[in-house]
């Protein structure tokens, strides 16, 4: 909210007594007021001091605007604290159409005093951006009372340099009261037009801020910024908040997707959809925040949506006068937030960009488009852009370079030295994900250990990972159609259980497993490093939810019962294409249709079935009695070849391959059309043992041997189906059925 400790007093003095005007406090030491209060100074110096303050203090104009610019910049040499900023001030302008509350303090004339004291009045009232649209300026309608002229003289005089504020937002300067209008009115010059001017952005970056953006007052409650600004570590507070991605603190490293992303956002489609996906720690957040603070930068609205946005104004953004970038990060928890946006946005004639982040592409974005009600919005989900992240920094070289330069920008921040820290190895998988990188520089600052993140930060890492990651369970479970309810002590087990992966490397002690979780706790796990010998809470709780040991059963023979399998378990039904997996890798096909995983998706998924899909109508229009022939191939491309995760370029590319497949097919086929029996035809082949494998044969064609009718089929292959039971123990036990056919020719 607006802070009263920005209001300056403003003393130009002159030939003749001088003029009071208003200020404000917009860096350390840094004033910002009109340009005509300044010039009756006669030179460039003028005395400022904060409200409330009795002493003055000399200050220097530094900036002042040109014609149409009434603003100045005015700087105090060695400031006291008074005239330092608390936290780094917002700064913004307006995009839309829309009336905005705006208010100020300043020292008129009205409230001058006998004594030559001059008080303060707070203004209250609204912009009306269409009025005086033509002129730039901003245009304020006062609320409640307003002073009264005396002698023909406005009272607002005194007035002139006030900030001109809509909620903490510094939007303007007050500078006049219009002519051939009450005192209800003033005209404020916004802050767009003076960063238009020359040499105001560089005088006023001397303030210490090097994030210049100007927020769209239309975004307020509904977009956070891009980055905010770290605020000073408190007394035992742990410096792990600095690894946040709001913060920035450490420069963004270059990489290949975020060119993708700006290509895709300069596209000349009004409005667009992008998917990012990856594991915990690779960098989406970041990624997405950068590309926020980069079109920010060439005038965009840019921002992540807020958890708790104000969804009455949000509507406000669709009226924005401005390009908008929107990111909503963890989306597969936050389906209807997404599905409410895109329904505001899908139909607007300026561009809109809305950037996804996710951990997976599962359930939830399949589900997404049947959640929404409007046709565009679908159809926009249904052709988004992919993109999944790996990993970043691929060599050790470049983990090194990634390690100096965040361990340089952790000291700078918290005002620790550390040169002497050494070298980590960083050749461990561990830190292909960049951000245990920045954990390992974090934790080299003195009082870390040498080689590893202290146990302050890595506690608090943990502590608030297990927290974050039960609720990510609890939001994504309910975001599912239909809502899932997950017990609260489950879910701090199932996040532990969730964490484990592969059993630690040669020489770990026997019946260990390596926990490696989904974020940045994964660099706390048991191995016969001194550094890493302290169990992690992600320990403790996967060792209280179940064993998991690889060592011999120590348990004395006894007696066993010989097992025996039980049909009604392994009743399972297979398709053709699900074989297809089985032969590739048996251990794909066990976590796609045994486990219910999700791969990613391709980024030419549908090709295939669009050439099926138009092979298909070509044969039963054959049967249909009508002629076939190249011509037929475009419609049967465009109805059918629909490749939804396709770039540009790439469904082009695809497109004009399908065409030539089926004119080839056509070229070659045509002459045995007439011996077409079924386009299609379903098949079902039941190997025993309950396991059934179901599909469809394409195409069926009629061949006449020596009076002996012979049905030709367009598939042939040799199946392993390979079935994986409910298991109780680590072991697996699989059931292989081989089936060989060989078709006839």
């Amino acid at each position: 909210m607006f802070d009263p400790a920005l209001v300056i007093e403003v003393w130009a003095p002159g030939d003749h007594g001088g003029l009071v005007g208003s200020g404000c406090l917009v860096g350390d030491g840094l004033v910002l007021s009109a340009a005509h209060v300044v010039d009756v100074a006669g030179g460039d110096l003028c005395d400022v001091r904060a409200l409330g303050e009795a002493e003055w203090s000399p200050s220097k104009v530094i900036w002042r605007g040109g014609r149409g610019c009434d603003a100045a910049l005015l700087r105090v040499h060695a400031p006291a604290s008074s005239l330092r900023l608390a936290r780094p001030l917002r700064l913004g302008r307006l995009t839309g159409p829309d009336h905005v509350r705006v208010r100020a303090l300043g020292f008129p004339d009205a409230q001058g005093r006998p004594d030559g004291i001059r008080d303060t009045e707070e203004l209250q009232g609204e912009i009306v951006p269409l009025t005086a649209h033509k002129s730039g300026l901003l245009t304020v309608s006062i609320d409640g009372s307003v002073p009264a002229a005396v002698d023909g003289r406005c009272l607002w005089q005194g007035m002139s340099g006030a900030g001109l504020f809509c909620s903490d937002l510094l939007v303007g300067v007050v500078i006049i009261a219009p002519e051939h209008f009450g005192a209800d009115r003033l005209i404020a010059v916004p802050l767009t037009r003076l960063f238009a001017a020359e040499g105001f952005a560089d005088a006023l970056s001397t303030a210490g801020d090097e994030r210049l953006v100007l927020e769209a007052v239309e975004a307020q409650g509904v977009l956070d910024r891009p980055y905010d600004p770290p605020l000073p570590r408190r007394a035992r507070q742990s410096s792990s908040f600095l690894l946040g991605a709001r913060y920035g603190v450490v420069a963004f490293r270059s990489r290949p997707e975020l060119d993708e992303l700006r290509g895709w956002a300069q596209t000349s489609a009004h409005v667009d959809v992008a998917v990012l996906s990856g594991r915990g720690g690779v960098g989406k957040s970041r990624l997405a925040r950068q590309l926020c603070a980069d079109l920010a930068g060439e005038g965009w609205v840019t921002g992540v949506l807020a958890h708790d946005f104000d969804r009455e104004a949000a509507a406000c953004l669709a009226r924005v006068d401005a390009a908008l970038l929107v990111v909503i990060d963890y989306a597969e928890t936050r389906a209807e937030d997404v599905v409410a946006l895109l329904g505001l946005l899908a139909r607007s004639r300026r561009p809109r960009r809305l950037v996804l982040i996710a951990r997976q592409l599962g359930d939830w974005w399949t589900q997404l488009p049947g959640r929404s009600k409007d046709g565009e919005a679908r159809e926009l989900l249904g052709c988004a852009l992919a993109i999944a992240l790996g990993v970043a920094e691929k060599t050790v070289e470049a983990r090194a370079d990634a390690y100096a330069q965040a361990l340089e920008a952790f000291a700078r921040h918290t005002g620790l030295a550390a040169d002497w820290a050494p070298l980590p190895d960083l050749s461990d998988r561990l830190f292909e994900t960049l951000l245990f990188v920045h954990m390992a520089a974090l934790g080299a600052l003195p009082g870390a250990g040498a080689t590893g993140v202290s146990g302050a930060i890595r506690g608090d890492l943990l502590e608030r990972t297990l927290e974050r990651e039960q609720h990510y369970w609890r939001d994504s479970a309910r975001a599912l159609d239909p809502p899932l309810e997950i017990d609260a002590h489950v879910r701090r087990r199932a996040v532990a259980v969730a964490t484990l992966a592969t059993p630690t490397t040669t020489g770990a002690p026997a019946g260990e497993v390596q926990v490696a979780g989904l974020t940045i706790s994964r660099a706390d796990y048991p191995t016969e490093k001194r550094s890493w010998s302290k169990p992690s809470p992600f320990w403790i709780e996967a060792g209280a939810a179940f064993s998991a040991i690889d060592a011999p059963d120590p348990v004395p023979e006894r007696r066993r019962m010989t097992p025996q399998s039980s049909r009604a378990i392994a009743d399972v039904t297979l398709s053709f294409s699900e074989l297809k997996y089985a032969f590739e890798c048996p251990y794909s096909f066990k976590l796609r249709f045994l486990y219910g995983f999700n791969p990613p998706i391709a980024e030419a998924l549908g090709y295939g079935k669009g050439l099926h899909d138009a092979l298909f109508e070509m044969h039963d229009r054959v049967l249909q009695g009508e002629e076939i022939d190249v011509d037929c191939v475009p419609e049967l491309v465009e109805r059918h070849v629909y490749l939804p995760f396709a770039y540009r370029d790439l469904r082009e590319t695809l497109s004009a391959a399908a065409m030539r497949r089926l004119e080839a097919y056509i070229a070659d086929r045509s002459a045995t059309f007439t011996d077409i029996e079924h386009a299609e035809r379903p098949i079902e082949i039941d190997l025993g043992d309950g396991i059934r494998v179901t599909g469809r044969i394409d195409l069926i064609r009629r061949r006449s041997t020596e009076g002996k009718t012979r049905c030709r089929q367009a598939a042939a292959a040799s199946w392993i189906v390979t079935v994986w039971p409910r298991r109780s123990s680590w072991a697996t036990s699989r059931l292989v059925a081989r089936w060989g056919s060989r078709w006839a020719k």
